[in-house]
Parts: structure tokens; sequence; C-alpha cells
């Protein structure tokens, strides 16, 4: 589980890697939860599924140090 600083930090990175609202980068990011769905490729990109298990939009996610 985030704090409540690591949840506005990954919040801002999201949103500012994605060029997206804080806002929706919040939604996607509650979305994702725990465990984020790793996609493959060049760069690190996670998948974000509906309650329903939809893909609602693939993410540039921030890199851990």
């Amino acid at each position: 589980m985030l704090t409540l600083d690591a949840w506005e930090t990954l919040t801002s990175e999201i949103a500012r890697l994605n060029g997206i609202s804080p806002e929706l980068a919040e939604t996607y990011l509650a979305l994702v939860g725990d465990t984020p769905e790793i996609i493959g490729g060049d760069y690190r990109r996670v998948l974000v599924r509906g309650d329903a298990g939809n893909e609602i939009a693939r993410l540039h996610w921030p890199l851990s140090e």
C-alpha cells in the first residue's frame, strides 16, 4: 500500500509521462491497484483494465530507482 505522499508523487509522474490530467492519472492508478500489469516493449508500460477486465488504457509507467 502506498503512503499518501507516494500516491501523490506517482500520480504526478503518471500524469506527466502520459500528458494526462492528475485526476485521470489518479483514476488509472486506482484501477491498476497494487500489481501493475506490465506490457513488454522498449520502455516500461502498464495496462489499465476496467472492473470487467476490459482494456481502458496503456500508460508509460515511472521506473523505480
